[in-house]
C-alpha cells in the first residue's frame, strides 16, 4: 500500500507541477490538457489523493477540486468535457 502510494502521488505531483511550469494555465483547465485514465484497482487511490494535492497543496476549494479531478480522472470509459 505504502509503494503504490507513493507513485500514485509523485505521478500525480509530476503532472501537477509540469502542467504549472509549462501550460501557464489555471489549475482549472488542467482538464483541458491532461487524462489521466486508470484501469485496475491499486491506482484508485490517486482519486484521493489529487483532491488532497488540489485543496492542500494548491489551495483550491472543495468544489473546484472536484471539478478538476472529475474531468481530469477517468476510470476505464472516456467522459467528455
Amino acid at each position: 500500500m505504502k509503494q503504490q502510494y507513493f507513485f500514485a502521488s509523485a505521478s500525480l505531483q509530476d503532472i501537477l507541477e509540469r502542467f504549472k511550469r509549462t501550460a501557464k494555465l489555471p489549475l482549472t483547465d488542467l482538464p483541458k490538457r491532461v487524462a489521466i485514465q486508470l484501469n485496475d484497482t491499486h491506482p484508485s487511490i490517486s482519486i484521493a489523493e489529487m483532491m488532497r494535492l488540489l485543496m492542500d497543496v494548491e489551495g483550491l476549494g472543495w468544489e473546484e477540486a472536484w471539478d478538476v479531478r472529475t474531468y481530469t480522472i477517468f476510470p476505464l470509459t472516456f467522459r467528455a468535457l
